[in-house]
């Protein structure tokens, strides 16, 4: 009995330590542009397959409007992103995106109606840590639980529209709480392209309760969480009548006007509203 103890005490000690990051459940996010609703995505992180994290989302929005699903798988270890897919209903036509993480490179597979096409989007030197970019909110959910993870002040994204690499810089964050983020919650602020993202976080668990984007007035807000085990409901379009001040639409790497065609690359559309990361618009006047 005294030998199988230690040998149970042992196997304990042995067993690994995992990262914090948000609990299994279902959440709920709501997207505004200068105080109106243009979206929903609902998210849920399901850890119940030992290593593996799958953060699973169905999204909807009315600006533009499209629909999307996707699935990404996380190392339950690392927190690092592993492989990614994502079926998008876009306004010309289905698509599908897969992405695999490889070390320093993340390798892109785009199929529609024109068949299929891949790139590889290689991480820059300065910032080896590289995270996937779908202009969603479900890649966004366990970003300050992996920056606290791995320590980094700088990383790589991925960004799939337009199969574009841009150096993301991690820092700390001095702006006002908003009234809807609880008062423990902790901030961090990601520049990358001249935009400036402030997270509002649980530093408990790493849920994310808020994310601003100043420059662009986008906000995605958690607006419900529900338990594990609960099945995904998906996203309705909301409708809104959102009045922009000009135009002229801006991204990081040139300006779009409201009538430009909608084309894919990499697996997003580039319409008049583009998307980045956390799933903030690039709409606003910049």
């Amino acid at each position: 009995m005294i030998h199988a103890g230690l040998l149970m005490a042992a196997a304990t000690a042995a067993a690994p330590t995992l990262p914090p990051r948000p609990p299994d459940a279902t959440y709920t996010y709501t997207l505004m542009l200068a105080g109106s609703t243009i979206g929903t995505s609902v998210v849920a992180i399901d850890g119940s397959t030992p290593g593996t994290i799958v953060v699973k989302e169905s999204a909807s929005f009315s600006v533009p409007r499209f629909t999307a699903t996707t699935s990404v798988h996380y190392d339950a270890a690392t927190l690092a992103e592993t492989t990614y897919s994502g079926d998008f209903n876009l306004p010309n036509g289905p698509q599908h995106t897969d992405v695999t993480v490889k070390s320093g490179v993340v390798s892109v597979s785009v199929g529609g109606s024109a068949g299929r096409t891949g790139l590889d989007i290689p991480a820059d030197a300065s910032a080896p840590l590289e995270l996937i970019g779908d202009n969603l909110a479900g890649t966004g959910m366990l970003v300050p639980a992996l920056l606290h993870a791995t320590g980094a002040k700088a990383f790589t994204l991925a960004v799939l529209s337009g199969g574009k690499a841009i150096v993301a810089k991690v820092g700390p964050d001095a702006s006002e709480r908003p009234a809807a983020v609880p008062a423990a919650d902790a901030s961090l602020s990601i520049d990358f392209a001249g935009l400036h993202e402030i997270f509002w976080y649980d530093p408990a668990t790493y849920v994310v309760h808020d994310v601003l984007v100043p420059e662009q007035q986008g906000e995605f807000r958690l607006t419900s969480t529900t338990v594990a085990g609960v099945a995904v409901a998906v996203a309705a379009v909301v409708a809104t009548a959102v009045v922009f001040a000009t135009p002229v639409m801006r991204s990081p790497h040139r300006a779009i006007r409201p009538s430009h065609p909608a084309s894919l690359i990499a697996g997003m559309p580039r319409h008049p509203h583009r998307w980045h990361r956390t799933g903030m618009p690039r709409a606003a006047r910049r």
